[in-house]
């Protein structure tokens, strides 16, 4: 694969809003124009998605009555979207912080992850909480979520 291949591929993993959820990861599909960038400046750009929910996300996500994503896994109509370019900053789905193989790259300082936006944060916090570390920094902040269990080896987490 060519490093402008990676490069589009890498491209492909987005987070797309979600009136119930906030932010939900994604893969493109296919967009509206030609071009195989995922940004453009036409109004009525839409780019079709197909939600890549964690592995996890039925036993460790909070499901409010009216989510449709509680069961989704086997039904792939809901999982796929069309969004509006229109409805995102600068025409821009924010870009997902993944490795080579597309696995989330989760960082224990936020300040090193190439992509910063609301989701990517969100998205790196929920990550840390699920592997049991309650810290994160952002730089010289620290952000602690709570674990709701007892920690005996918090000191050796900050070091």
């Amino acid at each position: 694969m060519s490093s402008e291949q990676s490069k589009l591929e890498h491209r492909k993993h987005v987070f797309v809003h979600d009136k119930v959820y906030s932010w939900l990861p994604a893969t493109v599909i296919s967009t509206s124009s030609d071009s195989s960038s995922i940004a453009h400046d036409d109004a009525t750009a839409t780019v079709t998605v197909r939600l890549a929910l964690p592995s996890d996300w039925k036993e460790s996500t909070y499901h409010p009555p009216r989510s449709t994503l509680a069961t989704s896994s086997s039904n792939n109509d809901l999982l796929m979207r069309t969004v509006k370019l229109k409805d995102y900053p600068d025409f821009h789905l924010p870009l997902q912080n993944v490795d080579a193989h597309g696995f989330l790259d989760e960082q224990a300082d936020i300040g090193n992850m190439k992509y910063v936006h609301e989701a990517s944060v969100l998205y790196n916090l929920r990550e840390r909480h699920k592997k049991g570390l309650p810290y994160t920094r952002v730089g010289k902040i620290v952000v602690a979520i709570n674990p709701y269990e007892v920690r005996n080896n918090l000191d050796s987490e900050l070091a």
